[in-house]
C-alpha cells in the first residue's frame, strides 16, 4: 500500500488530498493508520443543513460539527469533524472540510483551511517544473531521471533568483513571479552557453 511505503521513508502526519479522496474507505484507512486527515468534501447537498446553520449565525461566518460518525461496512470507523468555511469559489457560498483531528473549534477552521490552500499552492508551483525539463524522448530510465533531477535543480534555482529579486526590491515573497520561467532559462542559457 502507497502509505505504508511512504511512511518508511517519511513521518506521515497530515494528508491533504484532493476531494475526490473524501470516501468513508479512504478516510478509515487514514484513521486507523493514526495520521490525521483535511481534505474538501465534494458537492454538499447533504450538508445543506450545516451550511445554514453557519450563514443564519448573526456573528460567525465558520463552523464546526464536531465528532459526527464515520460508519464503513455498516460499523463506526471513527469520528470525523466537518468544517463549514466560506468559499473561495463561484460553485458555492461554502466549502466543508473534512478532518479527524481532535478538539476542532471554529477558532481553528480558517488556519486550516489557509493550510490547505498553502498546499494548493505549492502543488501548483511545481508544475513550473515541466517547463524546464529538456524536450528529448528516451527509453533509457538513466536519461529520464537525469533530465527531470536537472529539471528540479534549474526549477530550484529559479525559485531561488526569484526570492531574492524579491528580497531586493522589497516585494512580498508570496507574490507573482518577478523572474518568469522563461526569463530564468534564458538567463542560464547565456550563462551556460556563452557565445552561442
Amino acid at each position: 500500500m502507497l502509505l505504508e511505503e511512504a511512511s518508511k521513508h517519511v513521518d506521515v502526519h497530515l494528508v491533504m488530498a484532493d476531494r475526490e479522496f473524501d470516501g468513508h474507505d479512504v478516510l478509515h484507512t487514514l484513521d486507523s493508520h493514526d495520521i490525521t486527515y483535511l481534505i474538501p468534501k465534494r458537492k454538499y447537498a447533504d450538508d445543506l443543513e450545516g451550511v445554514a446553520r453557519v450563514d443564519d449565525h448573526p456573528v460567525a461566518d465558520v463552523g464546526v460539527e464536531p465528532d459526527v460518525e464515520l460508519g464503513v461496512d455498516g460499523e463506526v470507523s471513527h469520528e470525523v469533524n466537518f468544517m463549514y468555511v466560506p468559499s473561495t469559489e463561484k460553485d458555492g457560498d461554502y466549502a466543508v472540510f473534512l478532518t479527524n483531528r481532535d478538539d476542532v473549534v471554529p477558532e481553528d477552521v480558517r488556519g486550516l483551511c489557509n493550510r490547505y490552500s498553502r498546499r494548493w499552492e505549492i502543488e501548483n508551483e511545481y508544475k513550473q517544473i515541466k517547463k524546464f525539463l529538456p524536450t528529448m524522448a528516451s527509453t533509457d530510465y538513466r536519461v529520464r531521471c537525469f533530465n527531470f533531477l536537472f529539471g528540479c535543480l534549474l526549477y530550484n534555482v529559479w525559485r531561488l533568483a526569484d526570492y531574492l529579486l524579491k528580497l531586493d526590491v522589497g516585494k512580498p515573497i508570496r507574490d507573482e513571479p518577478v523572474l518568469t520561467t522563461g526569463e530564468a532559462i534564458e538567463l542560464l542559457a547565456c550563462f551556460l552557453v556563452p557565445y552561442g
